[in-house]
């Protein structure tokens, strides 16, 4: 059995994985550890971004839906620049379809919505949540900080 090949380092879990036997490991486990730690760093990472955090803001009272500008604007909340926050709706595009495919690893999603007669909504909820086509939301209030 080879490790699949969406794992990084590909070449020395095979060579790993032929050696199982006589390290007295199941046949798979190290691909398995593997892919785990690595599933593990991409969370870590992902949830260091700091777009999550004002994404998580944004969805905290209910589910987004609107235009990439409004979605900006409300990330920002009129405090701008913000370190790590995208310049405009275009690069907070950008940056949500590199992060689409891994928010869902840690409760967030978005969808691109299809193109309308004046623009290209979004879509952005959290677990728990249901999205929808509801009209955008008044800027949100973030949770109290319970620290």
């Amino acid at each position: 059995i080879l490790p699949r090949a969406n794992i990084r380092l590909i070449d020395a879990a095979r060579w790993i994985e032929a050696a199982e036997p006589a390290l007295g490991l199941t046949r798979g486990d190290f691909a398995r550890i593997l892919e785990e730690r690595q599933a593990d760093i991409a969370v870590d990472r992902i949830s260091n971004e700091p777009i999550v955090a004002a994404l998580e803001r944004v969805v905290f009272p209910g589910p987004f839906y609107g235009s990439m500008r409004i979605l900006h604007e409300r990330i920002c909340d009129g405090d701008y620049p913000k370190p790590g926050i995208p310049q405009g709706p275009a690069q907070l595009s950008k940056l949500l379809k590199r992060l689409a495919p891994e928010l869902p690893r840690i409760g967030l999603h978005v969808r691109f919505e299809p193109r309308s007669k004046t623009s290209k909504p979004v879509s952005v909820w959290k677990d728990g949540q249901t999205p929808g086509s509801a009209k955008a939301r008044l800027p949100c209030i973030p949770p109290d900080d319970e620290s």
